[in-house]
């Protein structure tokens, strides 16, 4: 099975200076939910899923920023920069399709 997620969230645990502070958080995130899989493999529900997960029940984890669900969008697009990395440019366009009504949702919310 191609694992390449885990492949590239491994390469930036093992060197964090490589990206900044919040990718290499987002990276240690995105290997517990998605290090199995190839990008080929992710599709919106996946996204969705992840969404859901993280912001429900209490704030389980301890975020440097923003809300949940701003971390878990965030994530989703630090996945879609590693995807990238790794010449997969059709995934990063999914994952802009799949932030664009996420985004907005979250910058029209109230202060």
């Amino acid at each position: 099975m191609n694992r390449q997620v885990a492949e590239v969230c491994q390469a930036v645990l093992d060197n964090p200076s490589m990206v900044p502070p919040r990718a290499a958080e987002a990276a240690a995130r995105l290997m517990n939910s998605f290090g199995d899989r190839d990008f080929g493999r992710i599709r919106h529900r996946d996204f969705d899923r992840y969404l859901e997960v993280a912001t429900a029940g209490p704030r389980s984890q301890s975020w440097t920023f923003g809300s949940p669900s701003e971390v878990a969008c965030y994530d989703i697009y630090i996945l879609g920069t590693f995807a990238l990395w790794k010449g997969q440019p059709a995934f990063f366009a999914q994952v802009e399709d799949w932030l664009r009504p996420h985004m907005h949702k979250i910058a029209s919310r109230p202060s």
